[in-house]
């Protein structure tokens, strides 16, 4: 088949416990439109691969299965299924994660049905010590419907990986000066005049899990790298630069009341933008 209109992407490594109910939550989805399923593994040893290659075989027409034959980092792994999906409207979904009924359908109409939106998101369940919880960031999320990318770079944390759908032609976007690539593809999908990322409010549409991955790192770990994305912001122009240096002299104001570790990255951004506002 030469057309979808949504392409799933799927990242996966070592997660041969949760990989399963990712990819039937996705199969079982019912749409009133083809899509495909795109899954990448960053070269599992864990059984992984084994489970992906069982699902492959037994849906040939819908899954697309790429196994890297070594291991290539999250931001490779993440980079290449998305320049491979061939949908109207691209899905990311991390592996350990899974759809919840309406996923695909829901998000696809939205989009159809709002041109100004780039990127929509939904609320999601958080499951964690076994127990399933509503989205513990509402306030930030759902007191308003639409962001553009001033919000995105004011908020960082807005909209949870598994719970985007965006459009095609922003998936080849400049994204080789960034890695790890949630918070900053977000806002490079936002560049365009008049843009927005929207949410979705009514309904639940996936279940994120708790305690794995990147928010899992060590707080300071994950400023730091906030430091460096909003510098290469500052360097590639992608908003007016008053508004990226506002945000991390915010950050840096934080980390001198509270000393934190992460300190001198933002005095260096700062230095390095000769504190232009």
């Amino acid at each position: 088949m030469d057309y979808f209109k949504v392409s799933v992407c799927i990242v996966t490594y070592n997660q041969k416990d949760f990989v399963y109910q990712c990819l039937e939550s996705l199969l079982d989805q019912k749409t009133n439109f083809d899509y495909e399923i795109l899954i990448t593994d960053d070269f599992s040893t864990d059984g992984t691969r084994e489970i992906l290659k069982k699902s492959k075989h037994e849906n040939p027409q819908k899954v697309k299965l790429y196994l890297q034959e070594k291991n290539i980092g999250a931001y490779n792994n993440f980079a290449f299924v998305h320049k491979e999906a061939k949908g109207q409207y691209v899905v990311h979904m991390d592996g350990d994660d899974f759809a919840l009924p309406g996923k695909l359908q829901v998000q696809a109409d939205y989009l159809d049905k709002n041109s100004n939106c780039n990127i929509v998101w939904h609320r999601a369940l958080t499951y964690k010590n076994s127990n399933y919880y509503e989205d513990n960031n509402s306030k930030i999320n759902y007191t308003r419907k639409k962001y553009d990318i001033v919000d995105v770079i004011c908020n960082i944390t807005v909209g949870k990986n598994s719970t985007c759908m965006y459009r095609n032609n922003y998936k080849n976007i400049s994204w080789y000066n960034y890695y790890e690539l949630d918070f900053p593809a977000n806002v490079l999908k936002l560049t365009d005049k008049n843009k927005t990322a929207d949410f979705i409010e009514d309904g639940f549409y996936s279940v994120y899990r708790s305690g794995i991955g990147i928010s899992h790192t060590q707080n300071h770990i994950i400023k730091i790298k906030i430091y460096k994305w909003l510098l290469q912001f500052y360097i590639d122009k992608v908003t007016d630069r008053s508004v990226i240096n506002a945000k991390i002299f915010w950050l840096v104001s934080s980390d001198l009341r509270h000393f934190k570790k992460s300190l001198y990255y933002g005095l260096y951004d700062l230095f390095s933008n000769k504190l232009d506002f």
